[in-house]
């Protein structure tokens, strides 16, 4: 049984439409990323969902029951929902104790150990519990704010770009701590994100947005190296187009003859490369027994981690590749290089 189910979820905001026909699954325990641009009604989704808006058509249901629908609506205070905003939406003027007990029975109040379970479960020690949320970092109010979602013990968290206000270090190690503590609570979560590596990493599912439809739903590595169209595969990261034919199960392209991760038919179509598919060697070094793609280097970008490398194929100088490597290959502008590819090669539509 799915933990939530909404189906066929349409909103418009006077003539702008959000959503157009929605259908997304929640699997009970799972983490699901919905992912898109700004505008794509991801958030949308989600307060519908949460019950902070209304759709014009549509269903949620959560388990057997539905809480929207035709004549239906179950006010967002009756759900049993956890909701986490951008900026933690703390109140200012409670401290962390009031801010977590907010949500939490008198007889829970009392007693203490619910509380105790919540500010060990997002890592908060009791010395903060003093503090007011202007005394806070971002992270720990970000951490509050979990505590204060799973204090009730939903069956469902909805995180709405909880991270987006984080420096890059602190993001990452958040998150980290937001993951093991739901993970812990074994609750079913919806992550709302604009960041693709943010839902490739967090989440076990992923539906990517476009234009208030849902494009693609799939694990990460399905959406990632199985993009569903052209659109899909540049918006979940840099990809590498080109012209082929198909005959059979191989691909004919300026890079060689290549396998192809899944059937289609025979003729000419646009295959996506991943920049990590795509190696590289000194003319002279490679061992392959193939003839050999040579290019030229236009280009070789550090970002520490890994490097960048930009290619201009000598056979097709307007073809343009780009290539990532490992941090420490460092080869000037007009190094020759060859060229192969490693995997498997996607044949994407429009």
């Amino acid at each position: 049984m799915n933990a939530v189910t909404a189906a066929g979820l349409a909103k418009k905001f006077g003539g702008v439409t959000a959503l157009a026909g929605v259908d997304v699954d929640l699997p009970a325990g799972s983490t699901t990323a919905l992912l898109g641009p700004s505008g794509c009604g991801k958030t949308t989704l989600l307060r519908i969902i949460a019950g902070f808006e209304k759709p014009d058509l549509g269903t949620v249901s959560v388990g057997s029951e539905m809480i929207t629908g035709p004549g239906i609506w179950k006010p967002a205070e009756r759900r049993s929902i956890g909701y986490v905003a951008q900026e933690g939406a703390l109140f200012p003027h409670l401290d962390v104790r009031r801010n977590i007990e907010f949500a939490l029975s008198r007889q829970e109040r009392r007693s203490g150990s619910r509380l105790a379970e919540l500010l060990d479960l997002v890592s908060l020690e009791s010395s903060q519990l003093q503090r007011f949320p202007h005394e806070l970092s971002g992270g720990q109010q970000q951490r509050v704010a979990l505590a204060r979602a799973l204090a009730r013990r939903p069956g469902l968290v909805l995180l709405d770009e909880p991270f987006a206000a984080l420096d890059a270090g602190l993001r990452s190690g958040t998150r980290d701590l937001v993951a093991a503590a739901l993970a812990v609570e074994k609750v079913t979560t919806l992550l709302v994100t604009h960041d693709q590596q943010e839902a490739l990493s967090f989440a076990d599912r992923v539906v990517v947005m476009r234009d208030g439809r849902v494009v693609q739903t799939g694990t990460p590595r399905e959406v990632y190296s199985q993009p569903a169209n052209r659109w899909s595969a540049a918006f979940l990261g840099d990809a590498v187009e080109l012209r082929g034919t198909v005959r059979g199960d191989r691909i004919s392209c300026a890079l060689g003859l290549l396998p192809l991760s899944a059937t289609c038919p025979d003729g000419e179509v646009t295959v996506v490369l991943r920049p990590e598919q795509l190696l590289i060697d000194r003319m002279g070094d490679s061992s392959s027994d193939e003839a050999p793609v040579i290019a030229q280097v236009v280009e070789t970008r550090y970002f520490g981690h890994d490097s960048v490398v930009g290619l201009r194929l000598a056979a097709d100088p307007e073809l343009r590749l780009t290539v990532r490597t490992a941090a420490d290959v460092n080869l000037g502008p007009g190094t020759r290089v060859t060229v192969r590819v490693r995997g498997a090669a996607t044949v994407v539509g429009p």
